[in-house]
């Protein structure tokens, strides 16, 4: 599913949701934890504003569990369970350095922008940004991989 089409599928739900960093290692889940509040609520913005400025878009370091994905599609889809092929479903998870490259560059894109964002809503992604900066650090020094989710 390209970018595009998942931010718009995602798009319906995404509103209350929160973008969170899962760890391949789910031991640190209470280590690591975010808000996320305003990185969801700024999704497409973030992508667009990441994309303009050659960087990935954002929702591209979703993913999810094969269990999750079918859970999701059954529950909010309403797709039939046998009609999923669990083998096609692949979680995917990324280096700490990508992370860390990826959410420091994002950083420095918002706090160039003069156009996308008002002030108060700025510091307010900033300071999502940031802790997500601080979790893909403590990811690193544990040599732990990663993914965004999205917990509606």
């Amino acid at each position: 599913m390209s970018g595009h089409m998942l931010n718009n599928f995602l798009g319906v739900w995404i509103m209350g949701a929160a973008v969170y960093i899962a760890a391949s290692n789910p031991q640190l889940r209470e280590l690591i934890f975010v808000d996320g509040k305003m990185i969801a609520r700024h999704l497409e913005t973030l992508s667009t504003l990441a994309e303009d400025n050659g960087l990935r878009r954002l929702e591209m370091y979703l993913s999810q569990s094969a269990e999750e994905t079918k859970a999701f599609f059954v529950d909010q889809l309403g797709v039939a369970p046998e009609e999923i092929d669990m083998n096609k479903i692949q979680e995917n998870w990324y280096s700490p350095e990508e992370g860390s490259r990826y959410f420091t560059s994002l950083r420095q894109v918002v706090e160039q922008d003069k156009f996308y964002f008002k002030e108060a809503e700025k510091y307010r992604v900033l300071d999502d940004i940031n802790s997500f900066i601080d979790v893909i650090s403590t990811l690193r020094d544990a040599d732990v991989r990663w993914h965004l989710a999205v917990d509606f």
